[in-house]
């Protein structure tokens, strides 16, 4: 029930990846060349950063009713149309993007045709290009004309899959042993009173910045630690020293450890690939914080099972999950 919470909160607050329900609504749409049409069912649109430039790009992948392109991995057979935008903008607003204003980057837009028994695939490059880019009351939709030696047309209206591959800004650090991990903004949340009636519990989340997620909103990359609070101020928990601890006591952090499927307290762990690879449990010393309005002040001076010295700050604020 825990980790339903958690996810549920990452959906709703972080929105690292998520797809658009759209009621009632199925996703429809066409792709045309050669005389031929094929019917679109799902749409991908990806948030990165250009290496060399810096500037936003936007990566939508349009797939045929035969194809899928889950966390960016592609199987299936059919048509799958890539258009990659580039803009200023760190959201792909509703407008007319062109290649000839360099809006399209064409040398990162194609068509995949991939054969039915899977041996034949052939991509076609484009030349010129445009894409009108619309909101409706069933999502997005988007209109494409791009040209090469083929005329590829077509439109596509209905639910989207989200990703963005870029780093959070950093607002503090977390030294796990030898490695330095930057931190970006956390979240925060409330437990309640589930280690007694007067004992209050708080979770504080801090990531790492280059956490990325999958599409189903769980963590692929990056580092996680999780510190665990116990306070008797049902608000917010007491500013102060935490000491860790094995004991539901007030003004002290939970010691990390394992109660049937859920991790509790305080711990870390790094993920590749959608797995925890490497993991620990904090087991002694402290840590400490201040506030001031909404930002907090963290200290971390602690030590893992593994005997890993645990030390950093973060001053930020945090995004906050009621889960009472």
């Amino acid at each position: 029930m825990k980790y339903a919470y958690i996810l549920f909160g990452f959906l709703l607050v972080l929105c690292v990846s998520c797809e658009t329900p759209q009621s009632q609504f199925e996703n429809s749409g066409s792709l045309s060349y050669n005389g031929t049409a094929y019917a679109l069912k799902s749409a991908r649109l990806k948030h990165y950063k250009d290496t060399t430039t810096g500037d936003n790009r936007f990566q939508l992948v349009l797939c045929s009713s035969t194809m899928s392109y889950l966390d960016e991995k592609m199987s299936g057979y059919g048509e799958l149309l890539c258009i990659t935008i580039a803009t200023e903008s760190n959201q792909l607003v509703p407008q007319t993007y062109e290649s000839n204003s360099g809006q399209i980057v064409l040398a990162e837009s194609y068509l995949l045709h991939i054969s039915s028994d899977k041996k034949d695939t052939v991509k076609t490059e484009f030349s010129t290009g445009s894409l009108q880019v619309l909101q409706s009351e069933h999502g997005q939709k988007y209109t494409f004309t791009l040209d090469s030696t083929v005329r590829v047309t077509g439109s596509y209206e209905g639910s989207v899959t989200y990703s963005h591959d870029i780093d959070g800004v950093q607002v503090g650090s977390l030294v796990v042993g030898d490695s330095i991990i930057p931190l970006q903004r956390g979240d925060l949340m409330f437990w309640g009173s589930i280690f007694g009636s007067q004992l209050h519990y708080y979770e504080f989340y801090f990531y790492s910045c280059n956490l990325r997620y999958n599409d189903a909103g769980a963590i692929k990359q990056g580092v996680m630690f999780v510190v665990g609070l116990q306070s008797e101020n049902g608000t917010l928990p007491t500013e102060g020293v935490y000491p860790i601890s094995r004991k539901n006591e007030a003004q002290t952090a939970l010691y990390g450890h394992r109660d049937g499927n859920a991790n509790w307290g305080t711990y870390w762990m790094e993920y590749l690939s959608s797995v925890a690879h490497q993991k620990a449990y904090v087991m002694r010393d402290s840590v400490a914080f201040s506030r001031t309005n909404d930002v907090y002040e963290f200290k971390f001076n602690c030590t893992d099972q593994l005997n890993n010295a645990i030390t950093g700050t973060y001053h930020s604020d945090f995004n906050l999950m009621d889960v009472r």
